[in-house]
């Protein structure tokens, strides 16, 4: 609706603006604002990365982009824990925010000047609200509770009350998917076995990779 090239630049501004609000956070609660603000830049560049790189390229070139990306994005994973504990433990926590900075900067600058923002193609279409709505309440809860858990007593209300909150936005969410026109998640996508076999590998590897990475730096 807006545009890939603009909302992929939105993205890395507002990755950049909670980094630099994190490194100056006096307190924990700008701390938090700061994070947050970080991490939807990095919820809308993520994905558009590959989106726009797939389509800079022509047709026959599309493999060779795709196991670049695949490969920078696996670097970073492996290196990043390592990389965020030495300029941690010599440079201090702040500078793990104040390094991504420049490359913000820098990323926008190449961007501006050289991807498509005037003439993109722009399709005017409606919003899965309603999905988008709950499947946030059903990560939110489905967290919390795995979360806090363990500090609430898995038997507790509370905990209980996160992960039946879960389950029944989940279940809403499918339903409104099945008759949304134009719906977040298409579910006619799992009719396919392959990718339905490929999302579950994929979760459950991502499931150990951040496990793994939320351990290293300690």
């Amino acid at each position: 609706m807006l545009g890939v090239h603009k909302c992929f630049l939105i993205g890395v501004f507002l990755f950049g603006i909670g980094s630099t609000l994190s490194a100056l956070s006096s307190e924990l609660s700008m701390l938090l604002v700061g994070r947050a603000i970080q991490s939807v830049g990095a919820s809308i560049v993520f994905p558009l990365s590959m989106t726009l790189g797939i389509g800079l390229v022509n047709v026959e070139k599309r493999t060779g982009m795709i196991a670049i990306l695949g490969i920078t994005q696996g670097l970073a994973a492996a290196l990043g824990p390592t990389i965020g504990g030495i300029v941690t433990q010599f440079m201090g926590w702040r500078w793990i925010f104040w390094i991504n900075v420049p490359l913000t900067i820098i990323m926008i600058l190449i961007g501006i000047t050289n991807l498509n923002m005037r003439n993109e193609v722009q399709h005017k279409q409606s919003m899965d609200i309603l999905g988008a709505i709950l499947i946030m309440v059903t990560l939110a809860t489905l967290s919390l509770g795995m979360m806090q858990g363990r500090v609430w007593t898995w038997t507790s209300f509370a905990t209980v009350l996160c992960f039946l909150t879960s389950a029944v936005s989940f279940s809403l969410f499918v339903w409104i998917e099945h008759r949304s026109k134009n719906p977040m998640v298409p579910l006619q996508l799992f009719s396919d076995r392959n990718f339905s076999v490929s999302s579950g590998v994929i979760i459950f590897s991502n499931l150990f990779l951040v496990a793994t990475t939320v351990i290293l730096p300690s």
